[in-house]
């Protein structure tokens, strides 16, 4: 969330008479930022009792503020009826000095009425084009990663076994510390490699390439071309906080070794310590496939698009994919059956023109714009095989890859 959208929420709710009218100074990402989703949704205005009247754009108005900006104006009110346009005063012009009076302004801006456009695809956005009702097919195809962290439980690094140490059954690992969580502990122990799986964290990633890819130690297996947690859900009690489920799921399981059992253990201990009362909501794995977003990623097949949640340009890669690969936290990803395919994605993900085109609708940090998630997916056309203009991307971004050292 931006603080100053929660501000307004706020302000309406607790300080505004019915029927008030109020407005405020706010980002530009409020039109299409995925952070303001949550406000522009029908359903939380209508909760609210925020009917927006007018939307002031200041976005081509220089110099001004920091960042982008328009001018909500909201009326507090129940409304029943879906909303379908939102009129909008454009205005354009550069402005002799910051802060002018509006007499000295008003001789500097230009005004144009305008309309913007409620989407009413899987995600809600305001826009000038009306053509962009339908969402792009690509917000309906990425999906996000999986919760792998705490990475110090799952994220390993393989080790040697101590002289004078007798042969145990796995390889003998350690956990990797990545040093930029706040839940961290050094776990060590010998694990079975089949439940040793291969991620790509966003860190490692430049445009068309990786430096490395990272191993993880999962409780996963592959089940009818599907993912699963060994047997947690078949051994799962029902009516227990996540914490008993827990540990009733690691007494009576067959498929975990001895040795996996002493490392989920003592993870589950950490994560109890940390979280107090809160585990009783989550356990480790309830976390770690939060949502399915583990279990629900695609064995194998196909081409791997992935790019970084966050930052201030997107960054994008192709991956081969095979079931010893996860999508991690930090990036989102999709399947192509082809790779021209996802070869043509990652070239406008990585170009900057698409940088540029998303800019003005990121949250902003003290360092500049900070996060991602899906902006650059509504403005990417699908996939056409038979356009030249698309060939020739997918021939550009072929080189690159050849260039990064991923063919």
């Amino acid at each position: 969330f931006e603080l100053a959208m929660v501000f307004l929420v706020m302000c309406l709710r607790d300080y505004l008479k019915e029927n008030g009218k109020i407005a405020f100074v706010l980002p530009y990402s409020l039109l299409t930022g995925d952070q303001n989703q949550w406000l522009r949704t029908p359903t939380n205005l209508k909760a609210f009792k925020m009917y927006p009247l007018l939307v002031y754009d200041l976005k081509e108005v220089s110099p001004l503020f920091n960042q982008a900006s328009c001018v909500l104006v909201v009326e507090k009110k129940e409304h029943r009826d879906s909303l379908e346009s939102i009129p909008s005063l454009v205005f354009s012009g550069r402005l002799p000095r910051r802060n002018a009076s509006l007499a000295e302004a008003e001789r500097y801006l230009q005004e144009d009425k305008k309309e913007l456009y409620v989407t009413q695809g899987r995600i809600v956005y305001w826009t000038y084009k009306k053509d962009e009702l339908i969402s792009s097919h690509y917000l309906n195809v990425f999906r996000r990663r999986a919760e792998i962290h705490s990475h110090s439980f799952w994220f390993i690094e393989r080790l040697e076994v101590p002289m004078g140490q007798s042969f145990t059954e796995g390889i003998y690992v350690r956990s990797k510390n990545e040093g930029d969580e706040k839940l961290t502990v050094e776990l060590r122990g010998h694990l079975p490699e089949r439940f040793f799986f291969k991620t790509l964290l966003s860190k490692r990633m430049y445009p068309f390439g990786w430096t490395q890819l990272d191993e993880v130690f999962l409780p996963l297996k592959v089940e009818d071309g599907k993912y699963k947690l060994l047997d947690y859900y078949e051994l799962k009690p029902k009516g227990q906080d996540a914490s008993n489920t827990f540990w009733e799921w690691l007494e009576k399981s067959i498929e975990l070794t001895d040795n996996m059992k002493d490392w989920l253990s003592k993870a589950q201990k950490t994560w109890e310590k940390w979280r107090g009362e809160k585990a009783k909501q989550n356990n480790i794995l309830d976390w770690l496939n939060y949502r399915h977003k583990l279990t629900d990623q695609p064995v194998e097949g196909g081409y791997l698009v992935l790019y970084t949640t966050s930052g201030t340009n997107p960054c994008a890669c192709v991956i081969e994919k095979d079931k010893r690969f996860i999508a991690d936290t930090t990036t989102y990803y999709a399947l192509m059956r082809s790779k021209e395919e996802a070869l043509y994605v990652a070239s406008l993900l990585n170009s900057r023109v698409l940088a540029n085109m998303i800019s003005n609708n990121q949250a902003r940090g003290a360092f500049g714009e900070r996060h991602i998630h899906t902006l650059p997916l509504q403005y990417i056309p699908p996939f056409n095989p038979e356009d030249p203009l698309n060939l020739k991307l997918v021939e550009v971004a072929k080189k690159a890859h050849e260039k990064a050292g991923r063919p």
